[in-house]
């Protein structure tokens, strides 16, 4: 008989801004709010990343 075993997973959401493209952001967060999953949210506060710019400030 084969012991059934939970091994924890750690979900990290990098460069998570103001100027991102909320749209995309939409659908992880409806993803980990139906299935339960927490993900840890790495966020910057001020962007100065041109690269990360796909969005306005709203």
């Amino acid at each position: 008989m084969r012991r059934k075993v939970n091994y924890p997973i750690v979900v990290r959401l990098e460069d998570i801004c103001p100027t991102m493209d909320l749209d995309k952001f939409a659908l992880y967060k409806n993803f980990f709010d139906e299935t339960g999953i927490k993900p840890l949210l790495c966020i910057v506060p001020d962007n100065k990343d041109p690269k990360l710019v796909k969005g306005s400030y709203s």
